[in-house]
């Protein structure tokens, strides 16, 4: 009586749950307190600092002040969400609440991490480039392009954790491990 047959959507429920929750935690987090903190501006201009170092070694001759990056011919702010935290948050959401051992999903989530925050450091890169050589495209890569492309790699990403991921549980669990 006390031992009910496993149902075959159960993992996928807690799963779809914990991701609900961790999801909306991660954006009341976000919107409630991150945004609010000064560690969010020392974060945004350690951004700006590491682009305009990039950018110099380049060849570019950027000035940095703040969270703002400029030369003679463009300036770009790195402002509030563009700083790719909430697609960290929700990659991490995802990885954390999928049914893995503990050990893959940590893993995965630091991975998860600093690939999403390289391509976010990438993104600020190119658009100061863009901005410079081609400022009639710059808005469609700040507002569409790039947005579109980190959520489309955030949401590739997971997937192929979960492929790659879930391969090794699943060959243990039909083994009876």
């Amino acid at each position: 009586m006390g031992n009910r047959p496993k149902q075959a959507g159960d993992p996928w429920r807690r799963f779809a749950i914990l991701f609900g929750i961790l999801a909306v935690g991660s954006e009341l987090s976000y919107y409630g307190v991150v945004l609010e903190s000064s560690s969010l501006q020392v974060y945004l201009g350690v951004l700006a600092s590491l682009s305009g170092a990039v950018l110099s070694w380049i060849g570019h001759d950027v000035a940095v002040e703040g969270v703002r990056i400029s030369s003679a011919q463009f300036a770009v702010e790195i402002a509030d969400g563009c700083d790719a935290i909430q697609l960290c948050a929700l990659l991490t959401a995802a990885v954390v609440a999928f049914p893995v051992p503990l050990a893959r999903r940590l893993r995965a989530a630091f991975l998860g991490l600093l690939w999403l925050q390289s391509l976010n450091f990438a993104r600020i890169i190119s658009l100061f480039l863009i901005g410079t050589h081609s400022p009639g495209v710059f808005m469609s890569f700040h507002k569409v392009i790039w947005p579109t492309t980190l959520i489309l790699i955030t949401v590739t990403t997971w997937v192929g954790w979960v492929l790659w991921g879930y391969r090794g549980v699943a060959g243990r669990e039909t083994n009876g491990a």
